[in-house]
């Protein structure tokens, strides 16, 4: 039996009524729903960008903390530490989500686009995957921010552990 590629498993889900069956509208309806699922994905990147401001500022709130915890609570002054690195797992489980769900929006999109006269996410994607002056994903570089934090809150909570241990 021979295999089913993926981008035909795609087409046979997302495209389950042909043109001619479809009627008059198929062309227009295919570019209204186009333009709605583009507009989509751009919702997504939106609120990926604030599920990273929240982190960032949260993270950003517990390493203040770990100095208020030294001075008022020096027994508990890990546990800022303890608890941002916990957050800091969580934002990277969040940013894989978001990078899963776009880059499946990514290729449906382009997809669509192999039905239309244009495909400029297509063509975007090739110039930056093999253009001169590649770059990073921008999921790539914000997977970094999370574990820059994680060495801050273990550096804070084994110098703060330390402190503690000394006096």
């Amino acid at each position: 039996m021979p295999e089913i590629s993926e981008h035909e498993v795609v087409g046979d889900v997302l495209t389950p009524v042909s043109e001619a069956r479809y009627g008059a509208s198929y062309r227009a309806d295919v570019m209204a729903i186009y333009e709605m699922y583009v507009a989509s994905a751009e919702t997504i990147s939106r609120r990926r960008n604030v599920a990273n401001q929240f982190f960032l500022t949260i993270n950003t709130g517990f390493l203040g903390a770990v100095s208020y915890f030294d001075v008022g609570y020096q027994d508990l002054a890990w546990l800022p530490a303890v608890v941002g690195f916990l957050f800091c797992l969580t934002w990277q489980g969040v940013i894989h989500a978001y990078r899963t769900l776009n880059g499946s929006k990514f290729e449906v999109i382009q997809y669509i686009e192999g039905q239309l006269p244009l495909a400029p996410y297509t063509a975007e994607w090739i110039v930056q995957k093999n253009g001169p002056k590649r770059h990073r994903a921008l999921t790539t570089v914000e997977a970094y921010v999370p574990i820059i934090f994680m060495v801050l809150h273990v550096t804070a909570g084994v110098l703060l552990l330390l402190n503690s241990l000394s006096n």
